[in-house]
């Protein structure tokens, strides 16, 4: 897995989960997790959905075991840098960001 992975492209809404995030020591449902330094010393995760296998981004790691975040891939994947990978940002629902973006590095 990447060391480090940067989420880009959201604007307005859930804005603040977008930026660099450094793997975690810690898996999470036995896949990479990665976290992230927020305002006001927050931590934000970047997991892996127990369930689906999608990629969530959540603002504090007790959602981690609920499976519940603000930011979500479209579909499954092994890593959130997957080519191709689109993101949602959740809304009353999911809503698809073709800005969206989660690069290596």
């Amino acid at each position: 897995a990447p060391a480090k992975v940067t989420l880009a492209g959201r604007e307005g809404m859930k804005e603040g989960y977008m930026g660099p995030y450094e793997l975690s020591a810690e898996p999470a449902h036995g896949y990479p997790c990665y976290s992230k330094r927020a305002a006001g010393g927050a931590t934000h995760w970047l997991y892996r959905l127990s369930g689906s296998g999608q990629w969530m981004v959540a603002p504090d790691d007790f959602n981690i075991a609920k499976n519940l975040g603000g930011i979500c891939s479209a579909r499954a994947a092994a890593l959130p840098t997957e080519a191709g990978l689109a993101w949602t940002y959740a809304n009353n629902g999911f809503h698809d960001d073709p800005k969206m973006t989660c690069t290596e590095g």
